[in-house]
C-alpha cells in the first residue's frame, strides 16, 4: 500500500511505470504478430528455425552496437536523446512492419516474406535498444529521488508496472482474436497497429517528461554546487 501511495506521488516513478508498461505492452504486441508473419511465410520446421537462428545471430550483434553506442550517446547528446532514442526508433521500424504486413495481407503477396524480415528488424530494434538506452535511462530516473522513495518505488514498479506489462499486452491480444479472429490477417492487423502507435505516442511523451525532470534535476545540482 505504501508502494501504491509512493508511485502515485511521486512524478519520476510515474514515468518509470509508463516507461515500463510502454515498452512490455508494445514488445508483446508486435513479438506475437511478427511470429504469426514469420510461422505464415516460413511453414517448414527446417525453414523457420534458420530464420530464427539467423535473426538471434543479428540480434546478438546489434545488440553489441547499441551498446556500445548507448553510453556514447549519454555522454555526448545528453539523456533526453537517449530516452526517446527506443521510442522514435520502434515508432520508424513499427510503421515499415505494419504497412507492410497490411498491404502484403490484403494483396495476398507471398514470394518475399517482407513482412516477416520488416517485423524482425522491428522486434530485434525493440531487444537491442532496451538494453542498450531503455534500461539505463529508466533506471537514472531514481537519481532524484531520495534512498527510501528509491527502495519503496523500485518495489512498486515491479509490483504494478511489469505486471501491467506482462498482461496488458495479452488481455489485449486475445481481445483481438476474440473479434477479429487472427492477428495475422489485415483485419487483425488494424487494431494492434492503432494500441501499438497509441502506447508508442503515451511511451514518447512520458519520455519526454523524464527528460525534462532530468534537466530539472541537473540544474537544481549545479545551482547548488
Amino acid at each position: 500500500m505504501n508502494s501504491m501511495r509512493m508511485l502515485l506521488k511521486s512524478k519520476p516513478l510515474q514515468c518509470v511505470a509508463i516507461l515500463v508498461i510502454s515498452y512490455g505492452v508494445s514488445s508483446c504486441l508486435v513479438e506475437v504478430c511478427w511470429k504469426g508473419q514469420v510461422k505464415k511465410s516460413y511453414t517448414r520446421p527446417n525453414d523457420y528455425s534458420r530464420f530464427m537462428a539467423q535473426f538471434w545471430f543479428w540480434t546478438g550483434i546489434v545488440s553489441m552496437g547499441f551498446m556500445v553506442m548507448g553510453r556514447l550517446v549519454l555522454e555526448k547528446l545528453g539523456y533526453k536523446f537517449a530516452v526517446l532514442f527506443t521510442p522514435v526508433l520502434m515508432i520508424v521500424a513499427g510503421t515499415i512492419f505494419f504497412l507492410v504486413t497490411f498491404f502484403e495481407s490484403i494483396s495476398q503477396s507471398g514470394e518475399v516474406p517482407y513482412a516477416a524480415y520488416s517485423g524482425g528488424f522491428l522486434v530485434m530494434i525493440a531487444k537491442s535498444a532496451k538494453y542498450a538506452f531503455f534500461d539505463s535511462t529508466k533506471e537514472m530516473m531514481f537519481i532524484p529521488l531520495d534512498d527510501e522513495s528509491k527502495g519503496v518505488g523500485k518495489a512498486a514498479i515491479e509490483l504494478v508496472a511489469y505486471r501491467m506489462a506482462k498482461s496488458g499486452g495479452s488481455f489485449y491480444l486475445q481481445l483481438v482474436i476474440l473479434l477479429w479472429g487472427s492477428v495475422t490477417t489485415g483485419f487483425g492487423i488494424v487494431p494492434i497497429a492503432a494500441a501499438f502507435f497509441l502506447v508508442m505516442v503515451l511511451w514518447s511523451i512520458y519520455a519526454y517528461t523524464a527528460a525534462l525532470i532530468m534537466d530539472s534535476h541537473k540544474a537544481r545540482n549545479a545551482h547548488e554546487f
